[in-house]
């Protein structure tokens, strides 16, 4: 397992509601890693103006005025991370916000994306429009999503991550996706229910363990072709590691509801899963069962891609 994730934490911001509300969870990672959070404002220099019948798009350019309002408003954004004793910096540029938030993993590199699922502006409803969907789409490092209504921790204070739920496809490429689970799950003292959906999958389309592999996964593909032979089993609570309170759930079903229904009957606090898809050619399109959960589930969903 990898030890520590999460050191540089990129949080953009139109200063919404639900943008503060992801800034809340990128606080509370940033407390269980000691991590730094940058706080990021990209000003589209393209402006869109709704109408009842028309879309238009207008040139406006970042001036000296305005400039200086939104540095303010970046600096009391951040209040709350420094009243927590996080460190933060603050970062204004105008341009195209997917294009520059994309740049700026790549560039520092940043180890984790966190975002509010939906914006200040009507168009951006679904999933902050295209900034987000376009990052979820195409960042190199795993994305925290957050959608409206994630619930607050105690007494309306930040999140706190007591459930997570780890949606694995039991591929090659689950190891990562569970390494980041476990990670989370041992930061933050949380129970980790490791769940797998069986679409009409039988034994032999099971991958065999893989050298280095944590033995887990090899145990749970080996409950999951029991269950496929017909074989009812009791899945027991397991270890890994030095977490306990592990669950396992195996489940029949389309894989993206089965996550969301499981998810709502355990409340989970977070859901941890892959973006990739059974096929490869599914990567472009980010993942049709992880784009479902993203977009239907009520607390937040860390996407993880393949290494």
């Amino acid at each position: 397992m990898i030890p520590s994730h999460y050191k540089r934490i990129l949080c953009p911001t139109d200063f919404s509601s639900f943008s503060r509300r992801a800034f809340e969870y990128a606080i509370t990672v940033a407390r269980l890693y000691g991590a730094e959070i940058e706080t990021l404002h990209v000003f589209p220099v393209v402006a869109p103006v709704t109408g009842d019948l028309t879309y238009t798009a207008t040139i406006v350019r970042l001036d000296e005025n305005m400039s200086r309002t939104l540095s303010e408003d970046l600096h009391r954004f951040v209040e709350p991370a420094k009243a927590a004793g996080v460190a933060t910096k603050t970062l204004l540029v105008e341009g195209d916000p997917p294009t520059f938030i994309l740049g700026r993993t790549r560039k520092v590199p940043i180890d984790l994306v966190v975002m509010g699922t939906h914006g200040r502006r009507g168009f951006d409803r679904w999933i902050m429009g295209s900034v987000a969907h376009r990052v979820l789409r195409k960042a190199a490092c795993p994305v925290l999503t957050v959608p409206p209504g994630s619930e607050a921790g105690p007494r309306g204070g930040l999140p706190v991550l007591r459930r997570i739920l780890c949606a694995l496809d039991l591929t090659k490429d689950s190891r990562g996706t569970l390494e980041h689970a476990v990670s989370l799950a041992r930061a933050s003292n949380a129970t980790l229910i490791v769940h797998h959906v069986m679409e009409g999958s039988h034994p032999h389309e099971m991958h065999p363990e893989r050298p280095g592999e944590p033995a887990f996964l090899d145990e749970m593909r080996q409950h999951v072709e029991a269950r496929a032979r017909g074989v009812e089993e009791t899945l027991a609570p397991g270890e890994i590691g030095d977490i306990g309170g592990v669950e396992r759930i195996v489940t029949r079903g389309r894989a993206y509801e089965e996550v969301l229904r499981i998810s709502a009957e355990r409340q989970a606090d977070l859901i941890v899963m892959g973006v990739h898809g059974r096929k490869r050619a599914e990567l472009p399109f980010f993942g049709s069962t992880a784009l479902h959960v993203v977009e239907h589930a009520t607390c937040p969903v860390l996407t993880v891609r393949p290494r």
